[in-house]
């Protein structure tokens, strides 16, 4: 009786191990996206309205995907509290700052990019700028959806697997 427990302690386990995976995919789809939502905004603050960035980082703090608005959050606070904080300083600490940003690494290096710039030119260079930045996420987005159906499957099926593989060796 106490193996069958333990065995399916195992596959509840290891089966919980592969679904987080899959979790952690769709957060990453989800959170790409929510960033796609939230350039776009600066976009059209940027070009519209001349916005000023850190009051446009407080605006998209209030953003859906909590872990993208704890990032703006971030960004906007460190922008307002340091004078002589770049926008680019800043996002690199925003980055190392909020918890539960799993974007890929082509989309931070995408928006590493995106900040580095930002600031420096006139509105028709950020502009231009966040239109490089926003055609390279749509491309990650693209193919993140494309495998992350494959993908979830995949790690549900290595979760449960790894699981029946441990309890046939202890068996």
């Amino acid at each position: 009786m106490l193996k069958l427990i333990g065995l399916s302690l195992i596959l509840t386990a290891s089966g919980a191990v592969g679904a987080g995976l899959a979790g952690t995919v769709r957060r990453q789809q989800a959170q790409t996206l929510a960033l796609i939502d939230a350039l776009l905004r600066i976009r059209h603050e940027l070009l519209y309205r001349l916005t000023p960035l850190p009051e446009i980082f407080t605006v998209l703090s209030g953003s859906q995907n909590r872990e993208i608005a704890d990032f703006f959050s971030q960004l906007a606070s460190m922008l307002s509290s340091m004078q002589a904080c770049t926008v680019s300083y800043a996002c690199r600490k925003a980055f190392a700052q909020t918890r539960g940003l799993c974007l890929s690494s082509a989309a931070q290096d995408t928006l590493l990019s995106l900040f580095d710039s930002l600031g420096k030119y006139d509105t028709e260079g950020s502009v231009q700028a966040i239109d490089l930045a926003l055609s390279r996420l749509r491309e990650e987005a693209k193919a993140l959806q494309s495998g992350a159906a494959a993908r979830c499957r995949t790690y549900l099926t290595l979760g449960i697997c790894t699981g029946l593989a441990m309890a046939v060796i202890l068996i």
